[in-house]
């Protein structure tokens, strides 16, 4: 998860084959704070600027979401998640969220 204070490059994941994005799963738990919003990015080849891949969920406390892709992805691209909201505590977010991709 990244937010303002995590660069795309720290949290980033390279996918090792080509696949195809087909949904985008949030969930969180219960007592985990104010609703959140996560959106996957993608840097082609792991170069360049990372841009919204157009998959943005939101969460409530206790719930969940999905949202459709396609969204191709080529061996060798990096993505991350950009999470906003969530239970900010003196500065830092501490809320929890379970993500999932599905990639054929």
């Amino acid at each position: 998860m990244g937010g303002t204070l995590i660069s795309f490059n720290q949290q980033a994941s390279v996918i090792p084959v080509a696949c195809t994005v087909g949904a985008l799963y949030v969930f969180q738990p219960p007592s985990s704070g104010a609703s959140v919003t996560v959106t996957l990015y993608k840097s082609a080849g792991g170069t360049g600027t990372p841009t919204s891949t157009g998959l943005t969920v939101t969460a409530n406390n206790g719930g969940g979401g999905r949202t459709s892709g396609p969204v191709a992805l080529s061996a060798g691209d990096t993505i991350a998640f950009h999470m906003d909201g969530g239970n900010n505590v003196g500065g830092v977010n501490q809320t929890v969220v379970t993500t999932g991709l599905q990639c054929n």
